[in-house]
């Protein structure tokens, strides 16, 4: 989750997006989308393997001390040959970005090639997915009311005009530090007083300006909120008007009083607020109409207080950083908060107050708060709580395979970390003859987001499509969901050749591109790897990750720009040195490889080879058209937002190796072929170990007309199919006419009748 992306190409600049709404409607001349392309896919999560040799090392750390009694010791070397121009990027200048050289000599970091190397390992033994962060995405979608709008605002009834319409449910206040005696302990950073508030026309506020000699000040131009208190400048944000009022507190969830300020009604005195402005506002032009994407048009007043004061926990208060820090928005690697919060934050730490929105529960409970009105709301669950669904939590003490290899540091409780040194250690890659540098190339490398639910949420429709109400409205899984679960480790795609990337004409590169030059397709790099006192499956896990188990058209994609089809590379083993601990014969590449995957079959009851996890790995590494794997587009100019798009249909990100429609189960056809003098090894090489089950999520409350994915089982003496669900411990009796090529085996996408009993559906065919 902590991968960097890269725009699109194909005519127009985008980043990985994300916010539902977007800014800007579609392009009436832009068809529907039918796919959601990306330069990466997903390799589904599997249950985790925990070699039974390995779970002493949690106790004594014997791995390095004592040696198998199949042990194996040596050397080889990986030779790493670039199929297209790469770039693994060493120092980096004002200018751009050259290829890394160790001493005089080009080479790629051995920490680069360890990391390609063990993700695949990680993937290939069903490792424990643990090198991730545990963030909590926030979002702000204004197409979805389940996720987002129907949290910030309902029908509520006007108090002027006795009807019902939409409101918000947010309540206003001013976040400031606790003074002495506020604050629970060290858990209570901050606190809210909260108060009333009021919204004020541009209109309106821009007559305030006149008023007070401001000249210049035009709010309904598109800039951030930091921008507004710049040109009000030195001004007083007091304020003496009047508000009608909409809403008055209706306790718990509401304490705020909420209006507009027109000069009628209640006359206050308050402090004006500014918020950022997406999009700029028109006042000429003539108004959509309810719901139609209008332009924000107006700015708020803060007034009176609300007895009741909020505390803020540690964790609230770190979630509603993360959501207002550069890394929430844009999932960059630096902490740094985003402008707003930069400006506040600075008077926040100086004792300040700080203009915040905020929700509270039905308890009256704080949930969440941010910086305007219409914030990014935290999700409920962060990344760690969806990845305990799957079995994969980084705080189970147990070692895996990768872990074994390659070390680790996990934090197991407050108290306790698991550490382990590594044994095997991958020596820099080293260029060999005279590479040349090609020409600059200049790009944007964009950010993609794991808050993207269509792609990183696995979705229970079918081949990754969200499941459909029955009115066929689609019904997205996200992270707030209760039953979420992760799509699995990312992997960009391999590609058939590098792609040029082609800008709007407002998009100004020397703002945002990157310069780099890569070294020419056809370089060689060689490594030297030594390993100590691996076992054999050991020893295979690694050899096997090295050439993706003998595929001749797998690859691994290194450096920079992979999204735009720079770094795909081909490795290969050569100068083999090792040999066995007990009698000092050399060992075979081939035995290691296949007690690899013997032990594999034999924890996942012989259907390792033909998991969905191990054809999806392989198929990314199939090289691509880059057509078929570009970043989805984003041109404000043009009104395009192909991500905001993808949600009207439903659309996920579609698993590579599966066909559209039904999935066959993919059933073991023999050995992996053996290469480079590869033997096969005997089944007494494999130890005997308990084979684990995989881990399905819980069953949700289904609806009526629901869609699952499930796999065909077997036809009951009515002649009806019996299934079990894909993504959930649920079976099924599917009633009504199967398709002409049903069999046992093949997954469909049919309907929910009754959902009650989860051992039990009552499914229909669509």
């Amino acid at each position: 989750m902590t991968q960097r992306g890269y725009p699109p190409r194909g005519g127009r600049f985008g980043g990985h997006g994300g916010r539902g709404s977007g800014g800007f409607e579609r392009s009436d001349r832009q068809e529907q989308l039918a796919e959601i392309t990306a330069p990466y896919g997903f390799v589904p999560l599997g249950p985790v393997v925990e070699p039974p040799w390995l779970q002493r090392a949690t106790e004594v750390p014997f791995l390095h001390d004592v040696p198998f009694e199949d042990g194996l010791c040596g050397t080889f070397d990986v030779v790493v040959e670039a199929e297209t121009p790469i770039c693994v990027a060493g120092r980096s200048d004002e200018r751009e970005r050259r290829p890394c050289r160790i001493g005089s000599t080009y080479a790629i970091p051995g920490s680069g090639l360890r990391g390609a190397l063990r993700n695949v390992v990680e993937i290939a033994s069903f490792s424990r997915m643990t090198l991730v962060n545990d963030h909590r995405y926030a979002v702000r979608d204004l197409q979805n009311r389940e996720l987002y709008l129907g949290h910030m605002a309902d029908m509520l009834t006007n108090l002027r005009t006795h009807k019902k319409e939409p409101m918000p449910l947010v309540n206003a206040g001013w976040l400031e530090k606790p003074k002495v005696g506020e604050a629970e302990g060290d858990d209570s950073p901050a606190i809210i007083r909260p108060c009333h508030f009021g919204k004020i026309e541009y209109a309106h506020l821009q007559d305030e300006a006149r008023k007070r000699g401001i000249s210049g000040f035009n709010p309904g131009e598109k800039q951030s909120s930091v921008d507004k208190y710049k040109k009000w400048g030195d001004k007083s944000l007091e304020i003496q008007t009047q508000i009608t009022l909409a809403r008055m507190p209706q306790p718990p969830q509401i304490i705020s009083e909420f209006g507009k300020i027109d000069g009628q009604g209640k006359s206050i005195h308050g402090t004006l607020v500014f918020t950022g402005q997406p999009n700029r506002h028109d006042p000429e032009r003539k108004s959509k109409g309810k719901g139609a994407g209008n332009a924000k048009h107006h700015d708020f007043v803060f007034y009176g207080e609300v007895t009741k004061k909020i505390r803020i926990s540690k964790k609230a208060f770190a979630d509603f950083e993360f959501a207002h820090a550069d890394r929430g928005q844009q999932h960059r690697m630096q902490d740094a908060p985003n402008a707003e919060w930069k400006y506040w934050k600075d008077r926040f730490e100086r004792g300040g107050r700080v203009p915040v929105f905020f929700l509270l529960t039905k308890d009256g409970e704080f949930r969440a708060m941010g910086l305007a009105m219409m914030f990014r709301l935290s999700y409920a669950f962060s990344i760690h709580d969806v990845l305990e669904r799957s079995g994969h939590s980084p705080k189970a003490p147990g070692l895996d395979l990768a872990e074994g290899l390659f070390g680790t540091v996990r934090k197991l409780t407050t108290k306790k970390t698991l550490t382990l040194r590594g044994r095997v250690q991958i020596g820099h890659a080293y260029a060999q003859g005279a590479p040349k540098e090609e020409p600059s190339r200049q790009v944007v490398l964009g950010a993609p987001k794991a808050s993207y639910y269509p792609n990183y949420v696995t979705q229970s429709g079918p081949n990754g499509r969200a499941a459909t109400t029955r009115d066929g409205k689609p019904l997205y899984e996200t992270y707030m969901s209760e039953g979420s679960r992760l799509r699995g480790w990312k992997r960009y795609h391999a590609q058939q050749r590098p792609t040029q990337q082609v800008h709007p004409r407002n998009v100004n590169l020397a703002n945002v591109g990157t310069t780099f030059r890569p070294l020419a397709a056809g370089t060689r790099f060689t490594a030297t790897v030594n390993i100590h006192n691996l076992r054999p499956a050991e020893l295979g896990a690694l050899l096997w990750a090295i050439d993706f188990g003998g595929d001749a058209g797998a690859r691994h994609t290194l450096g920079l720009a992979r999204p735009l089809g720079y770094g795909r590379c081909r490795l290969h083993v050569t100068n083999w040195r090792v040999r066995r601990l007990i009698d000092g014969e050399d060992a075979d590449q081939g035995a290691a490889v296949t007690a690899f995957t013997s032990f594999m079959e034999a924890q996942l009851g012989g259907q390792w080879a033909a998991s969905h996890a191990i054809h999806e790995l392989i198929a990314l590494a199939q090289p691509k058209d880059p057509d078929s794997v570009r970043y989805q587009r984003l041109d404000s100019e043009a009104r395009i937002n192909e991500f905001a798009d993808a949600k009207k249909p439903g659309l996920g990100l579609a698993l590579k190796a599966w066909a559209q429609g039904a999935v066959p189960r993919l059933a073991l056809s023999g050995e992996l072929e053996p290469r480079g003098g590869r033997s096969k090894a005997s089944q007494s090489q494999v130890p005997e170990v308990a084979r684990a089950a995989p881990p399905r999520a819980p069953p949700p409350k289904w609806r009526r007309g629901d869609r699952l994915e499930v796999e065909l089982l077997q036809l009951n003496k009515k002649g009806k199919w019996q299934s079990e669900a894909i993504h959930f411990d649920a079976k099924g009796t599917i009633e009504g006419s199967p398709p002409a090529d049903a069999e046992k085996g093949k997954v469909y996408s049919v309907e929910v009748v009754v959902g009650s009993d989860p051992k039990n559906l009552n499914l229909k065919w669509p």
